[in-house]
């Protein structure tokens, strides 16, 4: 397997310097650099989400014409071990909402498993940082991060910070190409997972709860305000708070 050699645009993840992250479009990496890159990316993507390839296409798409697809700041981060492609982190940033969304996450058991337990919250910490500090740059501090998950992983979301929404969560099939049927279908196999990045501990989170998922199921998924579903969630997030000690 080859191996990528460090350099100014590999960064170690503090807290957790066994991995590195690099980012497939980063400004600084030349075009046969980027080229490898979206190789590596897109194989390991694949192999763990072979159900969702719309993703590679749409890097592929963003790489040729300099473009979001969706008008977000999208970070398709490679994680690496020593110079070795291990998985992936997936993250858009929706800056005017303040809301970072986490589309997909993967590392290779045999790359984590001698890691520390607190891995993933150290890890989470560094990628949503480095979000912050770009958003803020731009004039817009982030507010929560969302994620989709499998209730079977709700304690290991937990552990690292987030908080369940309980709002009945549906995801449209298909994703942002959910327009590609004759109409819209909905899926409940996860759950809606948010963390807080400002301190709002113990006071209502109603504007926080909505401002996230209108992020990712309006803004990211392009789904109709005034669908029932989308309005039954919006609307349950809207009486949700958060109590943390």
């Amino acid at each position: 397997m080859k191996v990528l050699e460090k350099n100014e645009v590999i960064t170690e993840v503090v807290g957790v310097p066994e991995l590195s992250i690099v980012d497939l479009f980063d400004p600084r990496l030349d075009a046969e650099r980027r080229e490898e890159l979206f190789e590596w990316i897109s194989e390991v993507h694949l192999r763990y989400f072979p159900e969702s390839p719309h993703a590679v296409a749409e890097w592929r798409k963003q790489l040729d014409t300099g473009i979001s697809p969706t008008m977000e700041v999208v970070h398709p981060w490679l994680i690496l071990r020593d110079g070795k492609p291990v998985g992936e982190w997936v993250v858009t940033v929706n800056q005017p909402a303040g809301v970072v969304l986490m589309l997909f996450g993967a590392v290779d058991k045999s790359a984590r498993s001698d890691l520390p337990r607190e891995w993933l919250g150290r890890f989470l910490t560094f990628l949503i940082d480095r979000c912050q500090q770009e958003a803020t740059l731009a004039g817009f501090p982030l507010l929560a991060v969302i994620l989709e998950s499998e209730q079977s992983h709700q304690s290991r979301w937990e552990s690292a910070g987030f908080i369940h929404a309980d709002v009945g969560y549906l995801e449209p099939e298909l994703g942002m190409h959910w327009s590609d049927q004759t109409e819209v279908r909905f899926i409940d196999s996860n759950l809606a997972f948010i963390r807080p990045i400002t301190g709002i501990s113990g006071k209502p989170a109603s504007e926080l709860f909505v401002r996230a998922l209108r992020a990712l199921l309006i803004d990211h998924y392009g789904l109709p305000e005034d669908l029932p579903q989308v309005q039954a969630m919006l609307i349950r997030a809207a009486a949700l708070s958060i109590n943390q000690n």
